[in-house]
């Protein structure tokens, strides 16, 4: 019962991007392009909930030690604002 909003959420997201494609205002079927996307992104996430290979592991057996997520993190956090910048 949970669940059932993302198809409703999904669906109406493409009406709404297919109804305002040629609207003035170009922002609109981005907005909806995107929720769509993101609908569909937690719609997965949640299918497959905890497992990163369905049925085989979980997403904490899948996981790196912690000393190479700290490596990882505090590398993504010195090289992402050279990238964005």
């Amino acid at each position: 019962m949970l669940l059932l909003p993302l198809p409703a959420i999904a669906a109406g997201a493409w009406v709404g991007a297919w109804r305002n494609l040629w609207a003035a205002r170009d922002w609109r079927p981005f907005l909806f392009a995107c929720t769509l996307v993101l609908a569909a992104g937690i719609g997965l996430g949640v299918s497959i909930w905890p497992y990163a290979i369905p049925g085989v592991l979980t997403l904490s057996e899948t996981a790196s030690a912690p000393r190479t997520q700290h490596i990882v993190a505090w590398v993504l956090v010195c090289i992402l604002p050279v990238v964005i910048g």
